[in-house]
């Protein structure tokens, strides 16, 4: 009878453990579902060494960019490679300036959504690099780091591997510093001019704020870019 009570209470103390890991089990099945559900079942590797090269990174010039990535997994013939530029740039005239370790045509731009999708004419192997030469391609207006997204995709267009570049930079113009530091020297000049104008007892009292603006000036030419 002793033994039949203890085994009760020991049932009743392992069926809360029992039941938390059932519930566990359940709860990771539940995950798992959702994941290929969400993936279609398929597995998407990252694309090694992803890189875009603006041949010129200023700021609202138009340019051409070299975009670059190592295959994880062959891209079959009929497939496509995507091409998704950051916000900013504009893609209204891009055109295909050439390819390497890929033989690939545009088959479509979507300016709005600043995305080019080449077509794949040969079988692309695994471990392969390719090199693509997209020109007139308008950098943003604002300067900035940023990456360009790279998907290979099959005959479906089912993603087979996929990776943003290396960050890259569009820097500001050169010639904003060159003309804010002409603007700076002329009205120093025309301040200078200014007060040899005025008379004598009128430029002497003025001295203090003749000296605190050269000052001024001064910092804002140290200052620039």
């Amino acid at each position: 009878m002793e033994t039949l009570e203890r085994k009760g209470v020991k049932d009743r103390e392992e069926s809360p453990r029992t039941r938390a890991a059932l519930a566990l089990a359940l709860a990771l099945l539940t995950i798992a579902l959702l994941l290929v559900t969400a993936t279609g079942g398929a597995s998407a590797s990252f694309l090694r060494r992803v890189y875009d090269v603006p041949e010129d990174n200023t700021a609202g010039r138009t340019t051409t960019h070299s975009i670059s990535w190592e295959t994880i997994n062959p891209v079959e013939e009929g497939g496509f490679i995507n091409i998704t530029f950051a916000d900013g740039f504009s893609l209204l005239n891009v055109t295909l300036a050439s390819c390497d370790g890929c033989d690939v045509v545009v088959e479509s731009v979507n300016a709005s959504a600043r995305n080019v999708t080449l077509k794949v004419l040969e079988d692309i192997p695994a471990s392969m690099v390719c090199v693509v030469e997209l020109a007139n391609i308008k950098n943003p207006l604002t300067p900035g780091m940023f990456s360009t997204l790279v998907t290979t995709l099959n005959s479906s267009f089912a993603t087979i591997d996929h990776a943003y570049s290396v960050p890259f930079e569009i820097v500001a113009p050169a010639y904003v510093s060159t003309a804010s530091a002409s603007i700076a020297a002329n009205v120093i000049t025309l301040t200078d001019v200014f007060f040899k104008s005025l008379p004598a007892d009128v430029a002497a009292s003025a001295a203090a704020i003749v000296n605190k603006f050269a000052e001024l000036i001064e910092a804002f030419m140290k200052a620039l870019p």
